[in-house]
This record gives structure tokens, C-alpha cells and sequence, in this order.
């Protein structure tokens, strides 16, 4: 015999049935499916407003001074000529080159360059290494409890982590060589 419910919880609002519990797409290796299973979840997302976001979570920003000091620093290093990253010539879109092998050393190097130069207008009050480091993976999967086919282009990763798993990813991003709306669409979901 069962025990009838609880008069305090009776007329209560029901569970909610998640697409992330019931949905066979969100269970299987299927990144598209399980990404839409999600995001059916989510539902409208509250934005947090872009300066209260800046203010709250990232570190003071460089001033204007510093910002033009570095941007002087990277033109007499060659890293920027004629207004251009030096390392993405040719353009990137004028390439014939595969994403992935365009952007491997391009990329981390200029971002090396980048840092560099913030370190020398600093005056050394940046740290000398930092915990993570770029890397450009683009057919590499981090590894993780769960199967996926997210394979991002390139990530900050905690340095030395290998094989780079999902919890040492800092910074997962896309590349892209041109720009068309496809394009976005596939970075965005």
C-alpha cells in the first residue's frame, strides 16, 4: 500500500521536464543536438551589461597611453606594418592555405608578440610567465568524462597540461578566414 502524498505539497507546480534529461540527442556524441537541447533549456539568457561585466570580473584596463605606447612597440618590432599584423600576410582570406594551417603558428606567435611588447611598456610590472599558453589544435578533441565533437581551433590551455583535457582549457575559440554569415553561425553554435 502507498502512502498518498503530502497535503502541504499537493497543487505545488510540477517539475519541469528538461530537453538535457530527456532528450536522446543531448546523451549522445552529437555536439549540434546536445547544443540545442541546452539552449532550449536556457531559454532567454539575461545579459549582463558590457561595462559592469569589465568592471566586475576583468582586471583595470591599460590606459590609452600604454595602449598607444604598446602599438608603437609592436611597429618598431615589425609586428605590425602599415596598420596590418605582419604575421597575417597574406590575408588570411587570400590564402590557400587550410584554417588550421594558416592560423598554428601565425597565431600563437602574435600572441606571444603581443604580450611581449604589453611586458616592455609595462616596465616589467607584468608577470614574467603566465599559467596557461595558446595552443592550436583544430583537429584535436580535449579529453572529457563525456564523448563530444567539439574540436575548437585553438585554446588557452593550463601549460604543460597534456593530454589537454576540458578542465584545463581556459579560453576556447574559432578562426575564421573570411567572414559570411555561415561562418558566424557555425562559431556561434
Amino acid at each position: 500500500m502507498t502512502t498518498p502524498p503530502d497535503s502541504r505539497f499537493t497543487g505545488s507546480t510540477p517539475p519541469r521536464i528538461r530537453k538535457t534529461t530527456v532528450d536522446a540527442g543531448y546523451r549522445s556524441s552529437n555536439l549540434a543536438k546536445s547544443l540545442l537541447a541546452v539552449l532550449s533549456d536556457l531559454g532567454r539568457v539575461p545579459q549582463m551589461p558590457l561595462d559592469a561585466m569589465m568592471e566586475m570580473l576583468i582586471p583595470p584596463l591599460l590606459s590609452a597611453e600604454d595602449v598607444e605606447a604598446i602599438i608603437e612597440d609592436l611597429t618598431r618590432e615589425r609586428v605590425i606594418i602599415n596598420s596590418r599584423w605582419a604575421a597575417f600576410h597574406p590575408n588570411p582570406s587570400a590564402s590557400s592555405e587550410r584554417e588550421p594551417d594558416f592560423f598554428k603558428e601565425r597565431l600563437p606567435g602574435l600572441c606571444r608578440d603581443v604580450v611581449g611588447a604589453a611586458r616592455r611598456v609595462a616596465s616589467g610590472s607584468l608577470p614574467a610567465t603566465g599559467d596557461a599558453e595558446l595552443q592550436m589544435s583544430g583537429s584535436q578533441i580535449p579529453s572529457s568524462f563525456r564523448k563530444n565533437t567539439s574540436r575548437p581551433d585553438g585554446y588557452y590551455a593550463l601549460r604543460g597540461a597534456s593530454p589537454v583535457d576540458w578542465p584545463s582549457v581556459a579560453i576556447p575559440f574559432e578562426v575564421k578566414k573570411k567572414s559570411t554569415k555561415a561562418l558566424v553561425c557555425d562559431v556561434c553554435l
